[in-house]
């Protein structure tokens, strides 16, 4: 029988509390996990550490066949087994941090997979995802370890590694994933960054990270953007919104809405058309879509510029939202006549978008023939100062809204300055406000989409356009949805639904195409008709524009405005559909009261 050490604590205390002495200590805990199965090499975690401990069961059998009297205390704790043990096994630290694996997630979509993880030492704690690559070899966990975590290291092995996993990594649940933030299409629930909603109902994040769904889905996002989201909801904006924007703002904030629910209307077949918002520097648009973005949860944004990046770059960009809108910003760089051609972007190559196809097709790493095609999941609006010009088949997928300062006015100035400041706290409650009547929206499009495309075709009558009926026929449905849920009054809605028929006509007359020449020859009009401090008009009829070419081309000139060669300009007049071409000839002009030559137009459709 071994002797007592002098140490011992049975000689300082009484037999009957062994165990009180060795609470908080390591080779207790190192000790309490060897007893589950008495294994020849075990971890444990002590004071936020892990240690690696090799135990030798053979002498520890041959030292424990010898002593006759074992001392065990009423609680079952062998001071003997105990004693043996420490001196039959050796503690070593592997690392200076512990590890708790709380679940595993694997995106559905790009079949990448996680393992999410708490990881704690002395000072510090954080929750990061460990990919299996990471987890399979010691050498890339030390990696991941020491740069996720300030001063952490793993010493161990891989065969280390492989047994913390195996004890720790077991049961876990599993998370769907999805790498957008919005409506997960297959679970038919939007998925935000504090809350879900499925069916209108709102849930909020587990303290783990993920949301826990009806049928027992746990899903949660892996994109963080910044949105700030509250789900108490206050009408405290809607008049000043109404007198500040009018009703091209209600126009606007129908197709916001109608973003919310743009999967669910492509699932029934039908197209999302895509909003531009465009019009004078100081008109508006900037204030309108921050505006907009905060009823979303979404402070201080308004897009991105698509011309500054790469393919690449704007494609993830497209991809980053579902069910929520993508803005397009400054994409003309203030250039009126780039025909929307800058660093590479080109308008026209948004039109697999309108039917949700895929922004950019890209190779899968396999030698077969397999590729990701991932669909757009949003609704596309562009913002810039001149109206967005392409061929008819992308100018029949728009619905234009063009802002001038007419509308400003000391009332508008008073409202502007009421929603600015509205916090996003305060107003990001509509969102979930509007989610929660998601039923109500999709009976209106199924009930009342073919009512409105009627009534567009006959506004329309021998001019009609498919994709035109089509786009202002769903924002026509967003508008009613709108009347259903917010106070709008009667004639604010009667107004504007007449407005967007006027919108679909103005749109089909302009697709009946002039040339691109004849159309920049009348954007630089509009142009210097709103900066040039002159008048350069000579018509006295009110309802005509006559021209003198001479001037009006050192006018450009002076404002850095590019037009086609004259000669080719005034062969083609007879073209024009924005303003009629009369004749040419000799007038009286208007503004000096002399002769000169002019060209004479009939004043066309202004600008809605």
């Amino acid at each position: 029988m071994p002797k007592k050490s002098q140490s011992s604590p049975i000689i300082r205390e009484s037999k009957n509390d062994y165990r009180s002495f060795l609470q908080d200590n390591l080779l207790n805990n190192v000790y309490t996990a060897w007893l589950i199965n008495k294994e020849d090499q075990l971890f444990t975690e002590f004071d936020n550490k892990i240690y690696w401990c090799k135990v030798d069961n053979h002498k520890i059998n041959k030292d424990l066949s010898k002593v006759e009297a074992p001392r065990v205390d009423n609680t079952g704790f062998n001071l003997d087994l105990f004693m043996i043990f420490c001196r039959n096994c050796k503690v070593t630290e592997i690392g200076n941090f512990t590890i708790q694996f709380l679940y595993f997630q694997r995106d559905s979509i790009t079949q990448e997979s996680f393992y999410f993880t708490s990881i704690k030492n002395k000072n510090n704690k954080i929750k990061l995802p460990i990919s299996p690559k990471s987890l399979a070899s010691s050498t890339e966990f030390k990696a991941t370890i020491m740069g996720s975590l300030p001063g952490a290291i793993f010493l161990g092995n891989t065969n280390q590694l492989n047994q913390i996993f195996k004890d720790k990594a077991h049961d876990l649940k599993n998370i769907e994933t999805i790498p957008y933030v919005g409506y997960c299409k297959e679970n038919k629930a939007y998925i935000f960054e504090k809350y879900a909603v499925k069916l209108g109902q709102i849930y909020p994040i587990h303290d783990e990270g993920y949301f826990q769904l009806p049928n027992n889905l746990n899903i949660k996002s892996t994109l963080a953007l910044n949105f700030t989201h509250h789900i108490e909801y206050r009408n405290e904006w809607l008049q000043d919104f109404i007198i500040t924007f009018g009703h091209k703002g209600i126009i606007a904030l129908a197709f916001w809405v109608g973003t919310l629910f743009v999967q669910q209307i492509r699932e029934r077949e039908h197209p999302w058309p895509f909003l531009t918002i465009t019009g004078q520097a100081g008109a508006g648009k900037s204030f309108l879509i921050e505006f907009l973005w905060k009823l979303f949860g979404r402070n201080q944004y308004e897009g991105e510029n698509p011309s500054s990046g790469s393919h690449s770059a704007r494609s993830r960009y497209l991809m980053q939202v579902s069910n929520l809108p993508i803005v397009f910003i400054e994409g003309d760089i203030d250039d009126p006549y780039s025909n929307q051609t800058l660093k590479g972007f080109n308008v026209e190559v948004l039109k697999a978008l309108f039917d949700g196809n895929s922004p950019r097709i890209t190779a899968k790493k396999t030698t077969d023939n397999t590729i990701n095609s991932q669909p757009f999941r949003g609704g596309l609006v562009i913002s810039q100062n001149r109206r967005v010009e392409g061929s008819e088949a992308i100018e029949s997928r728009l619905i234009d809204l063009h802002f001038d300062r007419s509308h400003h006015t000391q009332d508008s100035y008073l409202s502007a300055n009421k929603l600015s400041s509205l916090t996003v706290q305060e107003l990001s409650g509509f969102l979930f406000y509007v989610l929660r009547h998601e039923e109500l929206a999709l009976q209106i499009i199924d009930k009342d989409f073919s009512f409105y495309r009627d009534s567009l075709k006959q506004t329309l009558q021998n001019n009609s356009y498919n994709r035109i009926e089509v786009t202002h026929a769903l924002i026509l449905c967003c508008l009613k949805f709108l009347g259903k849920i917010l106070p709008l009054e009667p004639a604010h809605l009667s107004f504007t639904e007449a407005f967007i028929h006027k919108m679909a006509l103005h749109k089909t007359k302009e697709i009946i195409r002039e040339p691109m020449h004849i159309t920049q020859f009348w954007d630089v009009y509009e142009y210097l008709s709103n900066n040039a401090s002159m008048n350069f008009n000579h018509a006295k009829d009110p309802n005509q524009i006559a021209i003198n070419m001479n001037e009006f081309y050192r006018l450009a000139s002076q404002f850095s405005q590019s037009l086609e060669d004259i000669k080719i300009i005034q062969k083609s007049l007879n073209q024009s559909i924005r303003h009629k071409f009369i004749e040419a000839k000799t007038i009286r002009s208007a503004i000096t009261n002399k002769t000169l030559r002019c060209y004479i137009f009939e004043k066309g459709t202004e600008r809605l």
